[in-house]
């Protein structure tokens, strides 16, 4: 491992420091910051070598926390340094002489996504755990759908799509017709709108435990934007995710929902 150049970097209380040509090393470093030296094995640290950014623990090992810190704060360390071309890797192979150390496991984008992913569902899931809207909305809910279900899990992903896809439609059209903007409480509306539903349909395909609780959000959250068609499409999708026999499938929202768009279009042509 070419150390020439070096940057040393080291997560402590949730920032992260940088430390550059200096003949410390990390735990001189750590002591230097009043750190505790009962919790040096555990402090999440590393070095910017070259187009390498390497995270580590302990005797320059790596776990699941390291690596969820790479994900995290890779990005952050790139605009630093100035530098988005940086490959991140976790741990170091401790072979041979020092200088010939190199990185373990090298993260990619595929790795970035997923857990990504992860996080913002787990963010999802305590703010709702937060809220206690699992605790309030469940007891007043009779949930008739059976979650578990694969062949469910597999119609729920389906229709919350042709939801999706129709919610973005009908907020083309609102804009087209000036009914809302793109901006202000308009704008975050849209984007809780559209996040929650995207939310959905992950979380019918991997069976989040907070699905039942994130769908009735996303149907109420039509409901605030006081249109019509947001207004049908919000009922019809509260039914589905509740009681999914009380409407046939994919039909309803069809049938129903033509006849609105079809009356907005031509309103709209109406008034060119």
């Amino acid at each position: 491992m070419d150390t020439n150049n070096k940057i040393m970097f080291m997560i402590y209380n949730n920032q992260v420091l940088f430390l550059q040509n200096s003949n410390m090393d990390f735990r001189e470093w750590y002591l230097s910051l009043d750190g505790d030296i009962n919790n040096y094995d555990s402090l999440i640290r590393g070095f910017v070598i070259k187009d390498k950014m390497i995270f580590f623990k302990g005797n320059f090992n790596y776990d699941e926390e390291v690596i969820n810190a790479a994900i995290e704060y890779s990005d952050y360390i790139k605009k630093v340094i100035k530098n988005d071309e940086l490959r991140v890797f976790c741990g170091i192979k401790q072979e041979g002489m020092y200088n010939e150390w190199e990185p373990i496991l090298e993260l990619t984008e595929k790795d970035f996504e997923e857990r990504k992913q992860v996080v913002l569902d787990d963010s999802t899931a305590i703010a709702i755990e937060k809220l206690g809207t699992d605790k309030v909305l469940e007891p007043m809910i009779e949930f008739k759908n059976d979650y578990e279900d694969p062949e469910f899990q597999k119609i729920a992903v389906k229709y919350t799509k042709t939801v999706f896809i129709i919610c973005i439609i009908l907020k083309v059209i609102l804009v087209l017709l000036g009914k809302i903007t793109i901006g202000g409480f308009d704008l975050l509306l849209i984007l809780a709108q559209v996040g929650l539903l995207g939310f959905c349909i992950h979380g019918f395909k991997v069976n989040h435990p907070k699905i039942k609780i994130v769908s009735v959000l996303a149907a109420l959250s039509l409901f605030l934007m006081f249109d019509l068609g947001d207004i049908i499409l919000g009922a019809i999708y509260l039914f589905f995710v509740i009681d999914a026999e009380s409407i046939k499938e994919g039909k309803s929202i069809i049938v129903q929902l033509s006849k609105v768009i079809k009356e907005k279009i031509s309103k709209k042509k109406g008034n060119n």
